[in-house]
């Protein structure tokens, strides 16, 4: 097995899942880019924390990863072939690095942090992910299991239609905020460096006694969160209380999955036509973050950001809402299940005992 720091990823690290996911039709391939962008030490999580990425070529990768101070460290950008002893290995090498660093929780699959992609899909495989959805084969939580994990949280994705009925059943909370004295606008392109600024400043504030939760610089918030420029602002939304403070946002983006799926992990002149090319209007809008302020909840401000989020979405043509990556105890769920969506995807998150 062979592994490297925080230097530059190995090229056969970062094709490897190209490789393992090849005939899987799927898998939405990223930006190869982007992947090399977040394991150079320049990567803005790489000041705070530390990193070893583990390579077994052609067969299997992981990445361990610890911020000083804290008693988690995490494993992630984990993939690997359908055999439990190079999963095993792959593990007990990423598992030994954290303990020897005094990790006291050994969690994962989560690459970097919770602000990055983690989770495992334990239900749901049979339809293909939404865009920036995590996405594994179905035998990985099994690897896992089978070298003693165990899930400690679950998550789901739930879907809502008849959007006219759901907005219809959310006005009164709508117009009770309203009456409270709070207004709802679009995201702000021409604003986008400010507006990405209020949303870390609202999302540090909101998450801040999360379970998991830690803190994140603005450039590494801007990083995760770019994406939000190129998929434009029809879908996200920022509330605001007539007193001039800020109360939430929620950011949502339509499923752009077929046509980004289409690039092929590419960004060049080819890929980008043949984004164009497979890109049609989407049927579902992604609710991804829904963030409320300690001060503002109890206001109805949440429901207002959704129904202000939903009606953009059914003016606008789509036919489904996708309620992303909620903890099944989190009042985001039943507000969810209020709206009369239904289970479309479950995920877990695991811990090894004993750590």
């Amino acid at each position: 097995m062979s592994f490297f720091g925080d230097g530059p990823a190995s090229k056969d690290f970062v094709e490897l899942p190209y490789r393992i996911h090849a005939r899987d039709l799927h898998w939405i391939p990223p930006f190869r880019r982007s992947v090399r962008g977040q394991l150079a030490p320049s990567y803005p999580w790489y000041r705070a924390g530390v990193a070893r990425h583990f390579l077994l070529p052609g067969r299997g990768r992981l990445s361990a990863f610890w911020l000083p101070e804290t008693d988690v460290g995490y494993l992630g950008s984990f993939e690997c072939s359908a055999d439990q002893t190079l999963a095993s290995a792959l593990l007990d090498a990423g598992a030994r690095w954290l303990r020897e660093r005094g990790v006291a929780h050994i969690r994962g699959p989560v690459t970097f942090d919770t602000w990055h992609p983690y989770r495992f899909v334990v239900e749901g495989h049979d339809r293909p992910p939404f865009l920036l959805e995590p996405y594994n084969p179905p035998y990985y939580p099994s690897l896992w299991e089978g070298y003693g994990f165990r899930p400690v949280a679950s998550y789901v994705s739930m879907e809502a239609g008849d959007l006219a009925g759901v907005i219809e059943r959310l006005e009164p909370f709508h117009r009770r905020a309203l009456r409270s004295g709070f207004t709802f606008r679009k995201l702000d392109l021409a604003r986008f460096d400010a507006e990405l600024a209020l949303m870390h400043t609202l999302s540090q504030a909101s998450f801040a006694e999360a379970q998991g939760f830690h803190p994140i610089s603005l450039d590494g918030f801007r990083r995760i969160f770019a994406s939000a420029r190129k998929l434009g602002s029809e879908l996200t939304v920022i509330a605001e209380h007539q007193d001039g403070r800020p109360a939430g946002f929620l950011f949502g983006y339509p499923d752009l999955s077929d046509a980004v799926r289409a690039m092929r992990g590419s960004e060049s002149l080819v890929a980008k036509a043949r984004f164009a090319l497979a890109r049609r209007r989407p049927r579902a809008a992604v609710l991804k973050t829904l963030v409320v302020m300690p001060w503002a909840r109890g206001t109805s401000v949440g429901m207002a950001l959704v129904a202000n989020h939903l009606g953009l979405a059914h003016a606008a043509g789509y036919e489904t809402s996708i309620h992303a990556l909620m903890a099944e105890e989190n009042p985001s769920t039943h507000l969810s299940a209020f709206t009369g969506a239904r289970q479309l995807r479950r995920y877990a998150l695991y811990e090894l005992p004993g750590t």
